[in-house]
């Protein structure tokens, strides 16, 4: 059953890498915006597992770095935003449990600051960009 397990992990992750590369030959560099709003839905859906797998609330959370120093590791390192900076993370509570995470870099850039929000909806969080760009 391991090795069956094994198996199927490694075809998995050999597929992702292939189409992630398939994807990055065809269509070329992932714009800035594009990558940092990505990356920011993937740290989101990370201190959801913190919460989820580590039972423990998300409130506990006091910055992304626990996410790499808690066993077991929700993600293996935490990336830089395309511009070099930090991706920041705050706890803000209420009913929904809501949380935000940003680009710390995105400040200085021509896309405006990159921030969404997560809300907990029911058993997931949902989570919504939010606009701060002035036009």
């Amino acid at each position: 059953m391991r090795k069956h397990l094994l198996s199927v992990s490694f075809v998995v992750a050999s597929a992702l890498l292939f189409a992630s590369l398939k994807t990055a030959f065809i269509c070329g560099p992932v714009p800035a915006k594009m990558a940092a709003e990505s990356d920011i839905e993937q740290l989101g859906k990370a201190i959801a597992l913190y919460g989820t797998l580590l039972d423990k609330p998300i409130s506990q959370l006091q910055d992304l770095s626990s996410l790499i120093s808690t066993e077991p590791r929700i993600i293996q390192n935490l990336p830089k935003d395309p511009w070099g900076g930090r991706y920041q993370y705050k706890y803000l509570g209420g009913k929904t449990a809501t949380f935000i995470v940003w680009s710390e870099g995105s400040l200085n850039s021509q896309e405006g600051l990159i921030l969404y929000s997560f809300s907990k909806q029911s058993d997931k969080y949902i989570s919504t960009r939010l606009n701060s760009k002035l036009d």
